[in-house]
């Protein structure tokens, strides 16, 4: 061959350099297992399995003479052989051919490691075998041949020499990965979704939580938790919060209402790290999990992780949504990435599963956050996938792409009468994207940022197939594309079989696509990323190739032209019968433009900061965004400066309650956006809560004339009145207990106080609150709250003496809730109050008795005295300094000890007949207080 062009001499030269230090990394990595992993090692009486070395073809033919376990390269295998007879023929066909020990069994974080703790899975050739019915081990919970068993680590190394044994992980403990202090529906364009397809809310459809338990009396939740049997005893706030943010009513306030809000939830407890049976997935009508919890950096393809593929294979429409973690930061210290900082750093080899989805998170801007976890995945699939909102963790990011997943099989449901295959909703997810961080996929963000109204509207358009095919067969999908199209998106996605525990590849079947231009017959193929173990390698940008690796391929045009285009797809290595696939596409428009936050129906918060958000297809430029307070009649600049590309600008909303109007100047055009409403929450308030009504108030708003008044039925808040006033009486016939309250600005509703319960706001019947303390020196100060004034005749404070009551404060014309009164003629002693409530209907209403302790100028009073036989006797201190109150007999026996626990102290005296006595108080056994009583 002659090659005239340097260039391309060049490229090819270090091609050839690549597959050469590839090549020899890949044989000494073959060197290395065979000497740790062959018989001589560690004995294995009687194996059933050999180190094998061949050539790739070797392990790809059909034979029944033996079955792979386990793949450390592409030549090289742990083989379990069936017929030892036959074997002298077959081992003919190897390089090297050893009995193997048994160190392969186990994960890199226990190979030559200390073993510890007594939770361990287990997966088994042969579930059928008595293996693990030994006395000291005992069965926790099982997932097909996987299993969690509690067992002395000693006692779990004897199973590595099992021949049914195939894999042990030692069983680390879940934790949460953190709590989210906040949320932000439009980055994901959550927001918009509920407002251009309402009915799209996940009615009908069950998500499972698993981790501990949800809060299942929270008010978001009334009335669709779903009890479980799997859930755990344990509550736990974390768990709440991520059932808000999935499938939140936002009864609590705007911010409590989740992606799929009309969903069910229901729980299934975190400390089982395996799958739940398929039949509770089918019992409990689950149709999307969310976990979000780690376990640690683990950087395997564990018995777990083959587990939840298992799952996905026998629950075709189950959407498992995984957390990448929060150890974004950290750097690995096992497997091929050992050692680079900050990437390969997922906690939990579950994680490391083919058919979920693993979520790391951004802010409100997309921009990564460090503590994010980033892949690649041990072998070099892209993980995370996506990217959502989630600023304290990636926790609530997963329960954002939960909830979104819910939204799409309503949506095909709706359509079709049954779920979708989880491999189009996750290739919907992923395609739909917004890109983030580097340009197209890559390790820190997989492939973008969720976008909600953009897969719900290709899952609407019908851009999508789904089909099956067989080893060795090719498929072709015709898709016309427009004149006006300036970019394609194609993506395959494919729920695989398990992979080999432990094998350095988790792909089985192998399926491509490719796109081609009718016209010019040109081949697109899909992007990959260099997962060459180092960082600069893991940082470049993706380049078009052969994928055989993923189990999701996408191809992206960026400069298509109008016309026919083939979508191939190609059965390239397909070990089953056939494989079902999934395939979506997508183009966006030139000159496009769509305000996506605040739409009609969203309210921006006054006096505060807003994110707007727009989709923008116009050529780069510097955009002029402003805003009308007044129905458009006059605008205010807002910025003359921001990039209309960039689709976002945080502002400062006016402290205002009025509707509001946005538009954007870009390529000499005004884009305006829906007529939104600016307000803020409501201050309310509980005015009395009396036998037959309850009186609710709240702050006026500035300009608004009328508001809604929202009750709780028995699911979601609903409009009950609109009222002039601010203050609102009802009868408790109509049994609600649970209201907000919002302004109503023009006809539109404003932004929602927070719900309240008014049975719980600690208001009685027009009092709120009654307190009396010692003002010093001697002084008693009442503070009274009220709750309402309307309806008050007079209000009084009664001082209670020996069964009598006198009056030292009245009020005729009561005209503040909240005031106080002082008393100046204490008595030594206690002194009894109480507030008296004369309503203008005849009805009297006391307060509970409040009390004073005045000593005056001493530290004890010891009262009554003289004390009636049987009373008790009270004893009031000015100090808690350990004291003991003592009563004797005349004749000095001591008949009483009490030590003096508070302030005010009541001591039972019934045996003391009438006569004279005599008390001490001691204090650290010194006599500070003594004096004679009288028992009558």
């Amino acid at each position: 061959m002659h090659i005239t062009n340097p260039k391309c001499t060049a490229v090819i030269c270090l091609l050839v350099i690549v597959f050469i230090v590839q090549s020899a990394y890949a044989q000494d990595e073959d060197f290395k297992s065979i000497q740790l992993f062959s018989q001589k090692t560690l004995r294995q009486p009687d194996t059933n399995y050999f180190l094998a070395l061949a050539d790739k073809s070797e392990f790809s033919k059909s034979n029944t003479n033996f079955k792979i376990v386990r793949r450390f390269s592409k030549n090289l295998a742990v083989i379990k052989v069936f017929n030892k007879s036959l074997w002298n023929v077959t081992s003919q066909k190897f390089k090297h051919l050893t009995p193997a020990n048994y160190l392969w069994k186990m994960p890199p974080k226990l190979s030559g490691r200390a073993w510890t703790g007594s939770k361990f899975i287990v997966q088994l050739w042969d579930s059928t075998q008595p293996t693990l019915q030994l006395k000291h081990i005992k069965l926790l919970i099982h997932y097909k041949n996987y299993y969690i068993i509690q067992a002395d680590s000693e006692v779990v190394k004897t199973l590595l020499e099992d021949n049914n044994v195939v894999f042990i992980d030692k069983a680390t403990s879940p934790s949460t990965e953190l709590v989210l202090n906040g949320m932000d529906m439009t980055t994901n364009k959550v927001s918009t979704t509920h407002n251009l397809y309402p009915d799209i809310n996940g009615d009908g459809l069950t998500v499972s939580i698993k981790e501990n338990l949800f809060d299942t009396t929270d008010v978001d939740f009334t009335g669709r938790y779903v009890s479980s049997a799997l859930a755990s005893p344990q509550m736990q706030s974390h768990a709440s919060i991520m059932g808000t943010i999935i499938a939140g009513a936002g009864n609590s306030f705007y911010a409590g209402k989740g992606v799929a809000w009309k969903s069910n939830l229901t729980s299934s407890d975190f400390a089982n790290l395996l799958p739940d049976a398929d039949n509770d997935y089918l019992r409990y009508n689950v149709s999307v999990q969310n976990h979000s919890y780690g376990t640690g950096i683990e950087n395997y393809y564990g018995a777990d992780a083959a587990a939840y593929d298992e799952s996905v294979i026998n629950n075709p429409s189950l959407i498992h949504v995984f957390s990448s973690g929060n150890s974004g930061d950290q750097t690995s210290d096992t497997g091929m990435y050992k050692g680079i900082e900050g990437y390969a750093n997922l906690t939990g080899s579950f994680k490391m599963a083919k058919n979920i989805i693993t979520v790391g998170s951004i802010d409100s801007f997309y921009h990564i956050l460090p503590l994010s976890s980033k892949g690649p995945a041990y072998d070099g699939r892209i993980k995370p996938e996506l990217v959502a909102y989630g600023t304290d963790g990636s926790s609530g990011a997963a329960a954002i792409i939960s909830g979104i997943a819910l939204l799409l099989q309503q949506s095909f449901k709706d359509s079709l009468h049954h779920l979708p295959p989880a491999s189009l909703v996750k290739a919907l997810l992923l395609n739909t994207a917004d890109d983030v961080d580097a340009k197209h996929i890559d390790f820190k963000s997989g492939y973008g940022s969720a976008n909600a109204v953009r897969a719900l509207k290709e899952m609407k358009a019908g851009h999508f197939i789904t089909d099956s095919i067989k080893n060795g067969q090719e498929k072709n999908y015709n898709i016309h594309i427009p004149a006006n199209a300036v970019q394609l998106k194609a993506l395959l996605c494919w729920t695989d079989l398990p992979g080999l525990t432990n094998s350095y590849k988790a792909l089985v079947n192998d399926l491509d696509i490719e796109v081609i231009n009718n016209n010019t017959e040109k081949k697109f193929l899909p992007l990959v990323l260099n997962s060459y173990p180092s960082k600069d390698s893991l940082e470049k940008f993706p380049k078009e190739m052969r994928d055989s690796l993923n189990n999701t391929e996408q191809i992206v045009i960026e400069n298509i032209s109008e016309g026919d285009y083939t979508i191939k797809i190609k059965g390239f290595d397909i070990t089953s019968d056939n494989q079902s696939f999934s395939i979506v596409y997508q183009w966006d428009t030139i000159n496009r433009f769509t305000w996506l936050y605040p739409t009609k129906a969203d309210n921006l918060y006054a006096g505060d900061f807003n994110t707007l958000r727009w989709d923008c297809s116009y050529p780069a430029s510097n955009s002029t965004i402003e805003i009308s307070y007044d129905k458009g009649e006059h605008w205010s600049t807002l910025t003359s400066d921001v990039s209309n590309v960039t689709g976002f600008y945080n502002l400062l909303i006016k402290d205002s309650f009025c509707l509001g109007q946005l538009r954007l100047q870009t390529a000499n055009q005004y884009f305006y956006s829906d007529t939104f409403t600016i307000s803020k929450r409501l201050n309310t308030n509980v005015g009395y809560n009396c036998t037959d009504s309850f009186l609710l108030y709240w702050d006026k708003a500035q300009g608004i004339n009328n508001y809604n008044i929202y009750s709780l039925n028995s699911r979601y808040l609903e409009q009950f009145a609109t009222i002039s006033d601010t203050t609102a009486a009802f009868s408790k016939s109509n049994n609600a207990t649970y209201f907000a309250i919002a302004p109503v600005i023009d006809g539109k509703a404003g932004l929602a106080s927070y719900g309240f319960d008014y049975t719980t706001q600690g208001v009685g019947c027009y009092l709120k609150n009654f307190l009396a303390d010692l003002l010093p020196p001697n002084k008693a100060i009442l503070h009274i709250e009220l709750g309402a004034i309307k309806g008050i005749k007079f209000i009084s404070v009664q001082k209670l003496i020996n069964q009598q009551s006198k009056i030292v404060y009245t009020n005729n014309s009561v005209d503040t809730l909240s005031f106080a009164v002082t008393d100046d003629s204490l008595l030594q002693g206690l002194n009894r109050y109480r507030l008296q409530i004369a309503l203008q209907n005849g009805n009297i209403i006391y307060s509970d008795i409040q009390t004073v302790n005045y000593l005056s100028n001493s530290d004890y009073i010891v009262f009554p005295n003289p004390l009636q036989s049987g009373q008790l006797i009270k004893v009031l201190t000015k100090d808690l300094n350990n004291n003991v109150f003592e009563i004797y007999s005349s004749t000095g026996q001591r008949l009483v000890q009490r030590t003096l626990s508070d302030l005010y102290n009541e001591i039972p005296v019934r045996l003391l007949s009438a006569g004279i006595y005599f008390y001490t108080i001691r204090q650290q056994g010194r006599i500070v207080n003594r004096g004679k009583l009288l028992v009558q």
